[in-house]
């Protein structure tokens, strides 16, 4: 299982997974906690990746899972602090292209306001 801080800042859910990304089995409850937030009709998310050790192909498939998840709701996704032992992989998976990457979870905020 992945420890998932959760930090309301108004109309936008920040949330900060916690260790490995790594295996189905322990992915689980990312998924379950923006289902969650989506049924309370939330539509602005930041997945905050400061506190992530490690990510597989499991755990990108998953930060792609939630990115749909969101868009299929008509919200957004902005992932944020990706640290720097994980930003090539993100970069080789192309996902720069696909959904916004931001240095800060404030740089996040702000442009998931300017919708």
């Amino acid at each position: 299982m992945v420890q998932i801080a959760v930090d309301v800042r108004n109309d936008v859910i920040v949330l900060c997974p916690m260790g490995e990304l790594t295996g189905a089995h322990h992915l689980k409850d990312l998924p379950s906690a923006v289902d969650g937030y989506l049924d309370r009709d939330y539509r602005k998310f930041v997945l905050k990746m400061s506190s992530v050790s490690m990510i597989d192909s499991t755990g990108l498939g998953v930060v792609f899972s939630v990115y749909k998840r969101v868009q299929s709701a008509h919200g957004k996704l902005v992932v944020a602090e990706i640290p720097e032992r994980l930003t090539r992989v993100f970069e080789v998976m192309n996902f720069q292209y696909i959904m916004s990457l931001k240095d800060t979870v404030d740089e996040a905020i702000e442009e998931l306001h300017q919708d």
